[in-house]
């Protein structure tokens, strides 16, 4: 009986649910999103897979060579290399704009070419140990990924199918810069006088070309014949008879004209003569100073590859060794 007792009292103390509190439920496990860090380098490695230099590489060299380089912001009008002479450093451009200036053989600073997100620049320096031959300047704000020399040369001489990309570029960049420069030199001495002449050398030029062409030579010997005859002839009034003075008075007043403007336009083909010989001289000497400079390059080069072989053939033989 007191058995029966206590549990009905234990059953009445229990405390149950009140009906409109809601049952408690797990909790959501919601995904874990990138940070913007990461998503950051998530696209930096994705333009890094499609630069051809770094074609090769696998997802972990990819992601090594990606924590070996420093990332640079420049704004625009900024120089990534100053006044053609900078501390050598390999670029990747990720984003915005860079253009390459030059100077020409007369001293003046040209754009040479200009480089877009996947790019790359800097490895002439690197490989040559030489100041930049140009300035690299943002044009919009930029994002660029810099290597070190020493990682530079690192990643060449572990991956040497990388030498034949960089020489491509080289090729190509050399190419570019000796063309624009042969423009900027060779300037035509008809367009350069065409452009400086004035309103009284035009009409001195035109005097001298009606002048010295054979149709005014046969007209002014038909004239003067014909009015030879004319005032010669018995029976007809003569309006300049015999010794024609008037006629004399005309072939001297034409003289005293054209001969000025002859010799006017005579100074302007010798003008136009000097222009073509300074053209021609500057030519030669532009041509002698590329030739130069290839010359340097390419030992330099051949000097970088040389050494990337002995590199390449002492790791063999450590490889083989162990």
């Amino acid at each position: 009986m007191d058995a029966v007792i206590k549990a009905e009292i234990l059953e009445n103390n229990q405390v149950s649910p009140a009906p409109d509190e809601p049952a408690a439920m797990d909790p959501l496990v919601l995904p874990l999103r990138p940070s913007e860090e990461e998503q950051r380098i998530d696209e930096e490695l994705e333009l890094l897979k499609g630069v051809p230099l770094f074609a090769n590489l696998d997802p972990i060299e990819l992601r090594a060579l990606h924590a070996a380089m420093d990332r640079r912001e420049i704004v625009p009008g900024e120089s990534v290399s100053e006044d053609f002479a900078y501390r050598p450093g390999f670029h990747i451009i990720v984003k915005g704009r860079v253009e390459f200036l030059a100077k020409d053989a007369q001293g003046h600073t040209v754009s040479v070419s200009s480089a877009e997100p996947g790019d790359y620049f800097g490895e002439l320096s690197i490989l040559s140990n030489d100041p930049a031959p140009f300035i690299a300047r943002a044009t919009e704000e930029t994002i660029t990924l810099e290597l070190e020399p020493q990682e530079f040369e690192d990643f060449m001489a572990a991956n040497p199918h990388a030498a034949v990309d960089v020489l491509r570029v080289l090729a190509k960049r050399i190419g570019q810069t000796e063309r624009l420069m042969r423009e900027h030199v060779s300037r035509d001495p008809n367009v350069v006088a065409e452009q400086q002449r004035s309103f009284g050398q035009r009409v001195a030029d035109g005097v001298a070309q009606v002048v010295g062409s054979w149709k005014f030579v046969l007209a002014q010997s038909s004239l003067i014949a014909g009015w030879f005859i004319y005032n010669s002839l018995p029976g007809v009034p003569h309006f300049d008879p015999f010794p024609f003075i008037f006629l004399n008075l005309a072939l001297s007043m034409q003289a005293a004209y054209t001969g000025p403007m002859l010799q006017m336009s005579s100074n302007r083909q010798a003008a136009k003569d000097r222009v073509a010989a300074s053209n021609d001289h500057q030519v030669n000497l532009k041509a002698e100073l590329i030739a130069e400079a290839l010359l340097k390059r390419v030992a330099s080069l051949d000097r970088k590859l040389g050494m990337l072989e002995a590199k390449l053939g002492k790791g063999g033989t450590v490889h083989a060794g162990s």
